[in-house]
């Protein structure tokens, strides 16, 4: 079911600005830096993989054991969350965490975000690495590497641990085991991190952590950074199985809702991450529970490698029938530590609210860019039902009165589809927020069809997504509460000119879901609409000289259009005879300055509103 998977981060609210574009992930943005909040920190707790005693460890506080290499922009360095070269990474990324950590007394830094602030990027290529170790009395065929890390992801940087046998020589990266899955432009993650090295026992090994990125964009082309401290290698348990992950839906081929409405219930699939980081290989069964307002059990099998981690989805059976919260559990064999071998999620069934959000956090989606901006999320509908509103959890920050237009479209294959199918948006055209905004409770936009009737038809087994859009300028703001889970599925889709060269698409993967949910209940809207006018989408918005709008009206009838700018004044008017039934309209906007514009559609009993922007 899912269309896309076309990676892109957030913006946020900051002072600094610069786009970014991945082309190896196929991402478009512009991107403004948040600064670090306390709250942010996403301190894991700390995960002992290995036996008690490390057989080498080294925590940074002398600088000599460490050799650094540059072969590009910018050099690893050892200090400490006093060292001046972390201050601007600090601003974006916080300090070290000292706590639980040797950090005081040094780590090691890769301080990437300070090229971008001076738009200043070259290739980067930097390590920094061990003295050779004597691991010749080891008997294991694997040895387990721990290190305490700061990291927060950006479009290209890429972070390594390699390992010699050879005294450096030759190296083997180990670069899908480190920060491989953090989101783009997430919050910043502290961690310890714990990586399997097959080994022979060699008296000449050497570790090394090694940071990389390939572009020279002085826009999107270096990343935040990156801190390592606690560095220890450890014998590891034979059978040491952790679960890194749960989802409460296949997070692959679908979404990951919070809330579903019974009438799309279907059988419960889970999407579950199992590591192996002991040294032996393990084919064993996950125990599965659900629990709360409806319960159910079982269990899969796998098998997973040392050093290896193995994605199981699991299709329990269970088709919730319940209003109410339900807790899935995943619970693996007892093995050698028991600190984590179990996680739990939860996921609600309604009567009529359909959304991602699990559950929603404090920060919020707040673009500052000027163009049309609209933010939303994807949903594929299991039975046909008509959909009544959308409901909008609006935040500090929205401009009092704001006016927003709701688009709804069926996706083709990808939300970047040409052959994307407009099915209607809200009624009138254009929603106006009370003033002030509700920012504690969310906001319900009644919506119509393209005939101009309330609620719009959605069909089993297509996928749909749903923005709430508007014009933004330096006095125009629109601010939209998100989850704290994250944007694991790559439910989010927002439009704008987040393209290189601000280019304007469709573009998912942000870090965050969106409080922007479908709603269900069949009275919304009820005295909406009785117009005898019924306007459809302007086709193509934006616009460079003409477009398309469709009218179909009750009866005969003279239809006035007055083209208004921001500022309200009118620069535009006319009038047309339309017929009874269908009639496609067209806009000439060529002589128009560039800008966002509204189009009044009137009648003798009828007021609607469109919005289009021309390029």
């Amino acid at each position: 079911m899912k269309k896309q998977i076309l990676l892109l981060c957030l913006s946020l609210t900051a002072s600094t600005l610069w786009s970014q574009k991945n082309e190896t992930n196929n991402t478009n943005a512009l991107f403004e830096m948040a600064p670090f909040i306390e709250s942010s920190i996403n301190l894991k707790p700390n995960l002992s993989h290995q036996k008690s005693t490390p057989i080498w460890s080294d925590d940074f506080s002398d600088p000599s054991t460490w050799e650094i290499v540059s072969a590009g922009q910018g050099s690893f360095v050892i200090g400490n969350n006093s060292d001046p070269g972390i201050t601007s990474q600090a601003q974006y990324m916080g300090g070290m965490e000292t706590n639980g950590t040797s950090a005081a007394n040094g780590f090691a830094f890769f301080n990437g975000v300070q090229h971008l602030i001076n738009a200043d990027v070259d290739p980067q290529d930097t390590w920094v690495s061990t003295d050779t170790i004597d691991l010749s009395g080891t008997s294991s065929a694997f040895l387990s590497l721990r290190f305490n890390q700061r990291y927060r992801a950006f479009n290209y940087d890429q972070t390594f641990v390699e390992f010699s046998e050879d005294g450096g020589a030759s190296w083997t990266a180990f670069s899908a085991d480190v920060n491989i899955d953090v989101p783009t432009n997430g919050d910043p993650l502290q961690n310890n991190v714990s990586v399997l090295l097959p080994t022979t026992n060699s008296a000449l090994s050497m570790i090394r952590f090694r940071w990389i990125s390939d572009s020279d964009s002085d826009q999107y082309g270096s990343g935040y950074g990156w801190m390592i401290d606690d560095v220890e290698i450890y014998e590891p348990y034979d059978n040491e199985l952790s679960l890194e992950k749960l989802y409460t839906h296949d997070i692959y081929n679908d979404w990951d809702y919070y809330q579903t409405p019974l009438s799309q219930a279907q059988s419960t699939k889970i999407y579950a991450i199992i590591r192996n980081n002991g040294a032996v290989s393990q084919t064993q069964d996950l125990s599965v529970d659900i629990s709360g307002a409806g319960t159910s059990s079982g269990t899969v099998s796998f098998t997973v490698e040392p050093g290896t981690t193995d994605t199981v989805i699991y299709d329990t059976g269970f088709t919730p029938s319940a209003i109410g919260l339900h807790t899935v559990t995943a619970t693996l064999p007892e093995d050698s530590l028991a600190t984590n071998n179990s996680l739990s999620e939860d996921f609600e069934m309604t009567q009529h609210i359909y959304g991602h959000n699990h559950p929603l956090g404090s920060s919020v989606i707040d673009f500052t860019q000027e163009g049309l901006i609209g933010v939303g999320n994807q949903f594929g509908v299991v039975a046909n039902e008509v959909v009544k509103g959308l409901d909008v959890s609006f935040a500090g920050g929205t401009t009092s009165g704001l006016e927003v237009e709701v688009l709804v479209y069926e996706v083709v294959t990808n939300i970047q589809d040409a052959a994307n199918v407009f099915v209607g948006g809200a009624v009138g055209g254009l929603y106006f927020l009370p003033s002030p905004v509700p920012t504690n409770t969310p906001v319900t936009i009644p919506l119509e069809n393209l005939n101009g009737d309330i609620g719009i038809s959605l069909e089993a087994g297509k996928v749909y997504m749903a923005l709430v859009s508007t014009y933004q300028s330096p006095d125009i703001n629109m601010a939209i509460k998100r989850s704290s889970k994250g944007d694991d599925d790559f439910s989010t889709v927002c439009f704008g000119p987040f393209g290189q060269g601000g280019a304007e698409n469709y573009y998912n993967g942000w870090g965050w879901s969106p409080a922007v949910k479908l709603n269900f209940e069949p009275t919304i809207g009820i005295s909406e609409n009785n117009s005898t006018v019924h306007v459809g989408d302007i086709f193509p918005n934006p616009v460079s000289s003409e477009s398309i709008i469709n009218i179909v009206l009750d009866n005969t009838q003279q239809v006035d259009f007055t083209i208004v700018d921001l500022s309200g004044r009118a620069v535009k008017t006319n009038s047309m005879n339309l017929n009874e039934g269908d009639n496609q309209v067209s806009i000439d906007s060529s002589d128009l300055p560039s800008g966002a514009y509204r189009i009044v559609i009137s009648s003798e009993d009828n007021l609607m509103t469109r919005m289009f922007v021309k390029k």
